[in-house]
């Protein structure tokens, strides 16, 4: 399952992406979570829920504006030259261990 947050009508929702690209505003279709951090916390039977919704929400929004995933990450650890090809584009061997840095929570943006 694929989740994202939205702006929808003006106010950030948690979604679920859809395979054919559809978003389900998981507000809109009467499930109580304001965000991401929500939905994960609440654990394995709130995601069967949201899957649920997907699966039988009417109506889709096909092309909602996409916010940052969290609203307010403590930490944002990340991975360089984490597979071959970015690597190759840097034009560098593969590193024998991972190669970790940090990015500033407010690194953190939406699409776009």
């Amino acid at each position: 399952m694929k989740l994202a947050m939205i702006n929808a009508d003006g106010s950030a929702h948690p979604a679920v992406v859809c395979d054919n690209g559809e978003y389900v505003d998981l507000r809109a279709a009467g499930l109580p979570w304001d965000s991401l951090e929500q939905l994960i916390e609440a654990g394995e039977a709130a995601w069967r829920e949201a899957a649920n919704a997907a699966n039988h929400s009417k109506p889709r929004l096909q092309n909602p504006v996409l916010l940052a995933p969290l609203s307010r990450p403590q930490k944002i650890m990340c991975i360089g030259r984490n597979y071959a090809d970015h690597a190759k584009e840097l034009g560098h061997d593969l590193p024998k261990r991972p190669v970790l840095f940090a990015k500033y929570a407010n690194a953190l943006a939406g699409a776009g």
